[in-house]
């Protein structure tokens, strides 16, 4: 956390010269710069990470993070920085919004599986053909059966 590290390539000849040799100023653009970031109310060595910690932040409202900005930083908060600060702000809790969504969504489908099989099975058990098993539970033939030999291995 709180650190920034720098990956870059650089040139080292070692021996003989070459006629066309690349300008230090292509190879030279071939960085990678890695933030790690820490909590927003952390005091940070840098500058540059402490504001960036800050407008990332998911435990931050768009306020305290411009009234960051203005006091610690006496940066002026336009009407645009506002807008995008909030737009941010909303954008992530929109990408989570929809994630937690997702989550739920696939929870509750696996869920129902699970149902659908332990409903299978106790059919099974009761002596009712596969065919019918298959019907009841909305399923073909061989997932039915399929989930019938997993009980089988793993009971």
């Amino acid at each position: 956390e709180n650190s920034i590290f720098r990956y870059r390539i650089a040139e080292d000849l070692f021996a003989g010269k070459t006629k066309e040799r690349e300008q230090r100023q292509h190879y030279d653009m071939m960085t990678a710069l890695i933030l790690c970031l820490g909590q927003p109310e952390e005091e940070k060595e840098n500058c540059a990470l402490d504001i960036l910690s800050s407008l990332l932040s998911e435990k931050l409202t768009a306020k305290q993070k411009l009234l960051k900005l203005k006091e610690k930083y006496h940066i002026p908060i336009t009407q645009q920085l506002d807008e995008e600060v909030s737009l941010m702000c909303n954008l992530s809790k929109g990408i989570k919004d929809s994630g937690i969504a997702i989550g739920r969504e696939e929870g509750l489908e696996e869920g129902q599986e699970l149902e659908k099989k332990a409903t299978a099975r106790r059919l099974r058990k009761m002596g009712m053909p596969l065919e019918l098993i298959a019907q009841s539970v909305e399923r073909g033939e061989e997932t039915v059966l399929k989930w019938l030999s997993e009980e089988e291995t793993t009971g």
